[in-house]
């Protein structure tokens, strides 16, 4: 039985192609200290901008309005109308089997029915998800590719209802306590932090540290950290980017070959439509090093944003357009995975 794992696996899957109370700024304290990379959206935030609405927009027409992901649960949506507010997803390496991450999940009483929406679903089709209870919390048990299986744990913060999905059974029952209890904030965003209109947030914590990083290791050297931000505010698209090192002359050579690039782009756009295209937008990035620490910024017209994004994804989708909202295990050994290291 494999639809309930696309019901958790597509979801997952959008947050990362896409906190107190959660929707707002990330919850650094439900990010243990061992998290290298962090991915955070604030959907009530992006859906009152023109940017998060055509993201919005796009995600639901990729997806053919969450086709797959409305097997299991009828009426599901990004959009905060469905009850989903924001969306934080971490961990410790990029495989791309996706076996180290965990995604959180928060909203309103509507999330908090998914469990027993996708219980009734799979009964239809005569599969009972296995469950059991750590730390006094509901955990669902969900067959995933390869018979690898995903668990699904449900908790509260506050008002908040927050899902816990990850593959490691360990990991959901000592994230309902970070949930719960909160543990010492993963210190990836220092420096940079929310800003208000901040839609999304990424960051990358000792990008040398982890597995598989060697690709793009040498653009930003002996980086501390790799943190981004996207949003809107007064009708203005933002983004904002640090790359911290230990080195001002690396952040320094870094800021040159960046306005190196740039001048190349400017000169050869007026032979290359395509690159002209690019170069609309480019021209507003700035880039500078402040000691050891190479800064980044972007503010751009929303509008002609959106715009030039759906020329270039070839897309049509109108951001006015109305959200479309139809009606309606294994044993846990908290010893077993040290993902949440001595916070848990």
């Amino acid at each position: 039985m494999r639809r309930g794992t696309s019901v958790w696996a597509a979801a997952a899957g959008v947050c990362v192609s896409a906190a107190g109370a959660a929707a707002g700024p990330l919850a650094t304290s439900h990010v243990p200290e061992s998290a290298k990379w962090i991915a955070h959206v604030d959907l009530e935030a992006a859906a009152g901008t023109q940017l998060g609405r055509f993201a919005l927009d796009m995600i639901a027409e990729e997806t053919d309005g969450y086709e797959e992901i409305r097997q299991g649960l009828p009426g599901f949506t990004f959009a905060p109308e469905g009850g989903l507010h924001a969306i934080t997803v971490f961990g410790r390496s990029f495989e791309e089997e996706g076996e180290d991450f965990v995604a959180l999940l928060y909203g309103t009483e509507k999330i908090a029915g998914w469990g027993d929406q996708l219980d009734r679903k799979m009964r239809e089709h005569g599969y009972e998800a296995p469950k059991m209870e750590i730390r006094g919390a509901r955990v669902w048990m969900i067959p995933a590719d390869e018979d690898e299986p995903m668990y699904a744990a449900l908790t509260r913060h506050g008002d908040e209802h927050v899902w816990i999905v990850t593959r490691d059974a360990s990991r959901a029952g000592k994230g309902v306590a970070f949930i719960r209890d909160g543990g010492r904030e993963n210190g990836a965003l220092e420096g940079l932090g929310w800003r208000e209109g901040t839609i999304a947030i990424a960051a990358i914590k000792d990008p040398n540290e982890i597995e598989d990083f060697e690709e793009i290791s040498h653009i930003v050297g002996d980086a501390r950290s790799v943190v981004a931000r996207v949003g809107e505010a007064d009708g203005e698209v933002f983004v904002e980017g640090r790359v911290r090192t230990d080195s001002p002359e690396h952040a320094q050579r870094i800021a040159r070959v960046a306005d190196g690039l740039m001048a190349l782009g400017s000169m050869m756009s007026g032979e290359d439509e395509e690159l002209a295209h690019v170069m609309q937008l480019a021209r507003e990035i700035r880039v500078q090093a402040d000691g050891g620490t190479l800064m980044l910024s972007f503010t751009h017209d929303a509008g002609e944003v959106v715009e030039w994004v759906r020329e270039s994804a070839d897309v049509n989708i109108d951001v006015d357009d109305a959200w479309d909202l139809e009606d309606e295990g294994e044993d846990w050994d908290e010893d077993d995975d040290d993902f949440w290291g001595d916070d848990g």
